[in-house]
């Protein structure tokens, strides 16, 4: 679109529309049309959809036919606008003509030039420009509009003017004189405005004191002191302090700010913590103090002068020598190499002439207003000592920044992209006229490497297209022009025809090389005509034929080139692509760029996890996938953390490279002060937040979270929160890293607590958000932050420790009941680390005690329950401690790699039942301790037990005890009344919440299943114990494959195991961190399958496995299967060993496993003839599984076929079909 001098909308104060330099204000249709077209032109150039339309016009309540309704809108705005203003249908784009201004705009771009000046120490244009941004946003946003969207905006406005004032009063106070009377109405206005923030009251301050009325100023702190007291609760920053100090101490003027960066209105001054390059540098003392002090005075003089030009500041050092910091007040992405040049710089300039040694180092500071403090001070000063005259000594992670090589990492994805170039560069051939095209993306996502890519495939493929490329820096001297200064020298080193060279070699096309012409030329006619020869250069290149003129990092270019780019998209007739890359920045820096219709944005997202994958090949295997998804698609990240994890572990793959982190910090940075803040206040919170949250940490201020999704930091997140909050999230998680790592410690602890406490007042279901409850309050007061938090605000410490410990306990009991045992002991290990009370240490060992139970690690639960038993001092308590320890002992029996020493537990037996009360459910638990751990000497406590328990009633107690006394029974051989108990059990089930309690019911009976030859229901058990067992924790899903491995090892079909053996072995893997006997007698089962099935190395190769488990005093458990595998090998000497092991006295296992070992028994003592313990060995009842094994072992052992064939039949009966197999071969024997 042509260009239209004084095309003008206004949207703050009188609404005006002159698109065209004529006001068609009064032609809009009504109230609807103007907010229409504010709406369009706040997103002027960005696709609007007719849906987002009509939510702006009608969010509560829409006409019918809402879309005939806009339609018709539409087209009365079309025509007032005139043709071609708002392009598309269904998504509609206002296009403005070129020069057209927008009132913000121009407002948002003065503050930033007013604000840019003051720093710089224009005070003078600081003033103009920020008082011309008051009155460009006099009235507010659409005055008299009462509308959602509309309100948003004016927020923005309103914090435009808030930083605008503060710009007026700090310039006004550098200035003074006349200026003063306009700065104190800045500051007062400021004070209206933004009561909670300091900045007015401080400049106030100061205009007071130096017209001499230290009163006023005095009482202007005091009125601030209040109201931060009584709405924030904390006192005034330093910065005022300093200025009311000087007052008290009798001075009749304060002081000037500390920086001549200005604060802002926006929030509250805070510390930080910074990733910083800091030089320091003195010189070699001479004999002679006076020429040593000259000496550095020249140092201090030429850093002073050279710094500037590389965005470094210097800051107080001791010693007379200089302390310089880059990063410092604000990051950039290259702080260590420009450092590393400032200090050659300084030393080539110095060292011919005076001893001057310099060191340099990289590393977190704190930083308050112009104080350093850190590690790479201390790291660089001691350095320092060790430099000879002349030298410059760059300490280790400073080098390794500075010195980055491009990692040469293949070129992977981006098809559609390169798709929708090569698209771009066939339409230039076709019809032959300028295009722009801009690839905007976030830093490292690979915007430089798509576009070199292109270029190089372009020039591969058409050798009809002329290519030349330059690049934008982010700092240094004569960079206006730079990267078309590279474009020129590839033009002017290119084979061009004559006519073409001389174009090329115009005099006045030597400014872009930063070179001087006649000094005769005036500065505005020397602009003219550099921008004529560059339109008549490239227009002679094009009639040639095609080119490509490509300037990466256009987000560092200044204005002028970015002019002089768009005045050759304008002007340039013929086949010419402008290809630039740039981050989101350039767009709000220059919101009119590519707004035309030849003009083409490509917005490039990170790569996906399988385009990604082959940049971590060369990671090892188990760190792949933590590197992919640290990185999320982006390839310089991706680049960086592959290769700082060479070799390493998970730290190093997780840990952030610098190179990463001054990316990042350099884009927060950037940042106005208010945003930066709520993104540090929305890292507190997680990589997912809430808007209302941020707000209230920051004081009630009101960030423009629209200006942080532009610039790409977060975006919004589809999900519920609480009262159906809008919630947000970071893009990239490492972003929200390095936000939450530039928070000092205290400062992160309290925000914590803010958001803890905002939370518990907002969420409906408080148990949703336990566990975030429970982080927050834990970070607010943990150990490590709470001496630099809380130790001027004890009683607000004390509240937070004491809602830390409710909700950690809380979230552990609901982590606990969801099996999520991990988090559960995690969240229960911090609130010990907080409780001082001895009833609650009680009280969370204990807990703490249960969850590493249902976790099965045995080692743990001792630990947690005896240090609850002693720090117990109430009688009742302690009888639940030993019963519930004596109770988990004996029925999570397999939990150990050692067996529990048979003393102990009955001790603790012993103490459960003398300190409970008769028919308590802690005695009822200790009685069912004593049924399990030694069945045999039960007596009548298990009836007992039962007895108690039905009369309280608990439904879990009552199950325990149906469980106990049978086992006592089977262990009896009255298996028939034990199954019997256990099946009671099953009426209970739907009055048991607890899926391993119910597993245990499903799985209890299949022992009795098994003896009474019901093989169809002990699987069927088997398979529901399994089902209910998987979705728990890993020593819960060995239980139930070891299960079904144990009903096949007593059918004996081997190949039914064999099946199973993959599952078995990786559950037992995924299980070595809580010891089970399960785990080596799975393997033993399985082994014992293979050998059977004749695959003998695979049968050792388990056996051996199983053996590395080191289990020890599970008796029988393990050796059945082993007295087995030494019967089929024929290993006499090792069965025999086996078999005179003694049965276990203690522990439920006593029942556990019986008919397979007495089976296995019996099979043995007739193998090894010893007839006499077979002879001696109790009758089996008839039909019961050990009948056919006692048979078979006395026809053996008495040479008695007709025996031998019984025990053939009876296993037939019982379905034993591989037992009856081999009975046959001995009848045939």
């Amino acid at each position: 679109m042509n260009r239209v001098d004084g095309a003008l909308i206004r949207l703050c104060g009188r609404f005006e529309a002159a698109p065209r330099g004529r006001d068609v204000s009064h032609e809009l249709p009504g109230r609807q049309g103007r907010l229409l077209l504010a709406y369009l032109t706040c997103r002027r150039g960005r696709p609007v959809t007719r849906g987002e339309l009509i939510d702006l016009l009608w969010p509560s309540d829409p006409p019918g036919a809402p879309d005939d309704v806009l339609g018709s809108l539409l087209s009365k705005l079309r025509r007032a606008l005139g043709a071609g203003m708002i392009e598309g249908r269904h998504e509609l784009t206002l296009v403005l003509p070129d020069g057209a201004r927008v009132d913000l705009e121009v407002a948002a771009a003065t503050i930033e030039r007013a604000e840019a000046a003051l720093a710089a120490g224009h005070a003078g244009v600081a003033f103009d420009q920020a008082r011309t941004a008051l009155e460009l946003t006099e009235g507010g946003f659409l005055p008299g509009f009462d509308n959602p969207w509309v309100e948003e905006r004016r927020r923005e406005v309103e914090e435009l003017r808030l930083r605008a004032l503060g710009c007026v009063a700090s310039a006004g106070v550098a200035l003074g004189g006349r200026e003063l009377a306009a700065a104190e109405r800045a500051a007062r206005q400021l004070i209206s405005a933004a009561p909670l923030h300091e900045l007015g009251y401080r400049l106030l301050m100061e205009m007071l004191a130096a017209r001499g009325d230290v009163a006023a100023a005095l009482q202007t702190y005091d009125r601030l002191r209040v109201t931060l007291r009584d709405e924030l609760g904390i006192a005034p920053g330093p910065a005022a302090r300093a200025v009311h100090e000087r007052l008290l101490a009798g001075g009749d003027q304060a002081a000037p700010p500390a920086s001549d960066q200005p604060e802002t209105p926006e929030a509250p001054h805070r510390e930080e913590r910074k990733l910083v390059t800091v030089l320091t540098a003195d010189v070699v003392p001479d004999k002679d103090p006076e020429r040593s002090e000259r000496w550095l005075e020249r140092l201090r003089t030429a850093a002073a002068v050279e710094v500037q030009t590389r965005g470094g500041s210097i800051h107080p050092a001791t010693g007379g020598g200089i302390l310089v910091a880059f990063g410092v007040p604000v990051s950039q992405e290259d702080d260590a190499k420009r450092a590393v040049e400032f200090a050659h710089v300084l030393r080539d300039q110095l060292a011919p002439t005076i001893p001057v040694r310099i060191a340099v180092e990289t590393g977190e500071v704190m930083v308050r207003e112009q104080h350093l403090s850190g590690a790479p001070i201390l790291t660089a000063a001691r350095m320092l000592h060790g430099v000879e005259s002349g030298q410059v000594l760059v300490g280790e992670r400073a080098s390794a920044v500075a010195e980055r090589r491009a990692r040469l990492s293949p070129f992977v994805g981006r098809a559609a992209e390169l798709g929708a170039l090569s698209s771009a560069a066939s339409r230039l051939r076709e019809e032959r006229r300028p295009q722009l095209v801009t690839i905007i993306g976030d830093a490292g996502v690979g915007k430089s490497r798509l576009a070199r890519e292109f270029a190089r495939r372009l020039a591969g493929e058409a050798s009809d297209v002329r290519v030349f490329a330059g690049r934008c820096l982010s700092y240094g001297r004569g960079l206006t022009y730079r990267a078309l200064g590279e474009v020129l020298r590839a033009i002017r080193a290119d084979e061009i025809d004559r006519g073409v060279e001389r174009l090329a070699e115009r005099e006045i096309l030597n400014l872009t090389l930063g070179l001087e012409v006649s000094d005769e030329l005036h500065p505005l006619a020397a602009l003219d005509q550099l921008r004529a020869a560059w339109v008549e250069l490239v227009a002679g290149i094009v009639r040639q034929r095609p080119a490509v003129i490509a300037i990466e990092d256009l987000h560092w270019a200044q204005n002028d080139l970015l002019d002089l780019l768009e005045q050759l998209a304008h002007d340039v007739d013929g086949p010419l692509m402008l290809l630039g890359t740039a981050r989101p920045e350039l767009l709000d820096a220059r919101p009119s760029w590519g707004r035309w219709r030849d003009a083409h944005t490509l917005w490039l997202e990170p790569l996906g996890t399988r385009e990604a994958a082959p940049l971590v090949r060369d990671v090892p295997a188990h760190l792949r996938d933590v590197v992919l998804a640290r990185a999320e698609g982006n390839p310089f990240f991706l680049e960086e953390l592959v290769a700082q994890v060479g070799e390493g572990d998970v730290v190093a793959a997780t840990a952030i490279p610098d190179s990463i982190h001054a990316v990042l910090a350099a884009r927060i940075d950037q940042l106005p002060p208010t945003e930066k803040q709520a993104l540090q206040a929305a890292s507190v919170i997680g990589r997912g937040f809430w808007r209302e949250a941020v707000e209230l940490l920051l004081g009630g201020v009101r960030p423009s979270f629209s200006l942080l999704e532009e610039r790409d930091f977060i975006r919004p997140r589809p999900r519920s929160s609480p009262e159906a909050m809008d919630e947000l999230i970071f893009k990239h998680a490492l972003t929200c890293e390095v936000a939450y790592g530039s928070l000092s410690i205290a400062m992160r602890a309290r925000l914590h607590a803010g958001f803890a406490r905002w939370l518990e007042e907002f969420a409906r279901e408080a148990d949703e958000y336990a566990s975030l409850l429970a982080h927050h309050y834990y970070m607010a007061v943990s150990p490590e932050s709470a001496d630099l938090a809380w130790q001027d605000r004890p009683e607000e410490y004390e509240q937070a420790r004491r809602n830390a410990i409710a909700w950690l306990q809380r979230a552990a009991e609901l982590a606990v009941a969801r099996y999520e045992i991990d988090d559960g002991v995690a969240l229960l290990e911090q609130a010990l680390a907080l409780e001082r009370d001895s009833t609650g240490l009680v009280q969370l060992w204990r807990a703490l005690g249960r969850a590493n139970a249902l976790k099965y690690d045995g080692e743990r639960y001792w630990i947690s329950m005896q240090r609850a038993i002693e720090l117990c001092t109430d009688r009742t308590v302690l009888a639940e401690l030993y019963a519930e320890l004596a109770f988990e002992t004996a029925n999570r029996a397999g939990m150990w790699r050692q067996r529990p020493e048979r003393e102990m537990v009955d001790g603790w037996i012993a103490r459960a039942l003398e300190l409970s009360e008769p028919g308590s459910a802690a005695r009822v638990k200790a009685q069912l301790a004593l049924a399990y751990w030694n069945p045999e000497g039960a007596g009548d406590h298990p009836r007992e037990a039962t007895e108690a328990a039905e009369r309280i009633g608990d439904p879990q107690l009552r199950s325990y005890a149906y469980d106990a006394w049978g086992i006592t029974l089977f262990v009896q051989g009255r298996l028939d009344l034990g199954y019997q108990l256990e099946k009671r059990r099953f009426a209970l089930l739907d009055q048991i919440a607890d899926p391993e309690h119910i597993a245990d019911i499903y799985y209890a009976p299949i022992t009795a299943s098994v003896w009474r030859g019901d093989f169809d229901e002990a699987r069927q058990l088997a398979r529901k114990h399994d089902e209910i067992s998987r979705p728990l924790t890993p020593h819960h899903r060995i239980h139930g494959i070891a299960v079904l491995l144990e009903v096949e090892e007593l059918a004996g079909d081997w190949n039914a195991i064999a099946e199973l053996q993959v599952t078995a072995e990786q559950r037992v893997a995924d299980n070595v961190d809580t010891p089970c006997v399960r785990n080596a007698r799975s393997l033993l089962v399985c082994a014992l399958a293979n050998a059977n099935l004749g695959r003998d190395h695979e049968a050792e190769r388990l056996e051996r496995a199983a053996d590395d488990m080191q289990m020890r005093g599970f008796g029988h458990v393990l050796e059945t299967p082993r007295l087995r595998l030494a019967l089929l090998r024929g290993d006499v000497k090792q069965a025999n060993l086996l078999l005179d092991e003694p049965l276990p006295d203690r522990g439920w296992h006593r029942g556990w496993l019986l008919l397979c070992t007495h089976a296995a028994r019996l099979d043995a003592l007739a193998a090894l003839g010893r007839r006499k313990e077979l002879e001696a060995w109790d009758p089996a009842e008839p039909g019961s599984y050990l009948e056919p094994f006692l048979l078979r072992a006395l026809g053996t052992a008495r040479c008695d076929q007709t025996l031998v064939q019984q025990a053939i039949d009876c296993f037939e009966r019982l379905g034993l079909h591989w037992h009856a197999s081999q009975t046959r071969v001995l009848v045939i024997s």
